[in-house]
């Protein structure tokens, strides 16, 4: 049944043969003797296509989880494959970046599926009242191999800086207050500020007139920054200096 090389004899049954032909002759008076012969049973070679809702081009926005093991959002299927009538096919995929070096489909970016695991059971195996794990009998390629892609966009968030004016008093006016006006950040993250204390953007005479209340941001899952992940868009308030009034 299963592969690997098997071997066979005739032998002889109460000093007879029977032939072909039903007649059955009495070997007493021959000198028989019997030949033994051997045979292979090779792994059954079967080509599938990874489908079903890991179609080229799927998206989905970063959100920091792993995409399901049987593949992509849990909808990896495969088609035209041919086991045998009582057997049944699973698959778990791997996912790769362009230079087919193994990711986890994590960050933002272009995957492509690759066969990790698969697994062929037969419901009907001889002598067995349960499933039985048949997968050895089998060599599985997956013609699609490195084909299908899924991106993970850069999830997006608009940051909107402060706007902010006081009356002239010989010192800068600075305010790095700032809130996410638009899209929300993955729980468990949050933003910085990426501008250096020194470049805080500031305004002292009234001269200098008003300016953009300029800022650059990332965004950090604990220790890790994960600001690669993001499109972070920036709205810019105002800084203004009023003139003080001479009383």
């Amino acid at each position: 049944i299963n592969i690997g090389w098997y071997y066979y004899a005739i032998y002889l049954k109460d000093s007879t043969v029977t032939l072909l032909d039903g007649t059955v002759m009495d070997t007493s008076n021959y000198n028989i003797t019997c030949a033994s012969k051997k045979f292979e049973i090779t792994r059954r070679e079967v080509h599938i296509n990874i489908t079903g809702n890991a179609t080229d081009g799927i998206e989905k926005t970063y959100d920091a989880t792993k995409p399901d093991s049987n593949g992509t959002y849990k909808e990896v299927e495969v088609q035209d494959y041919k086991v045998l009538e009582n057997d049944s096919l699973t698959i778990t995929v791997k996912y790769f970046d362009n230079a087919k070096v193994e990711q986890e489909a994590i960050d933002a970016g272009t995957y492509y599926f690759g066969l990790d695991t698969y697994k062929i059971m037969d419901s009907d195996y001889p002598g067995s009242e349960e499933e039985v794990d048949v997968t050895a009998n089998y060599n599985i390629i997956v013609d699609n191999d490195y084909e299908l892609a899924f991106t993970v966009k850069r999830r997006e968030i608009t940051i909107t800086t402060a706007t902010d004016e006081k009356v002239y008093d010989g010192t800068p006016l600075v305010n790095s207050e700032y809130e996410i006006t638009e899209g929300t950040l993955v729980e468990g993250q949050e933003t910085y500020i990426a501008t250096e204390a020194k470049d805080y953007p500031s305004v002292t005479n009234v001269s200098e007139g008003t300016i953009n209340n300029v800022y650059e941001y990332g965004v950090i899952a604990g220790e890790d920054d994960v600001t690669h992940n993001y499109k972070i868009t920036v709205v810019y308030g105002t800084l203004h200096i009023t003139p003080r009034p001479i009383e």
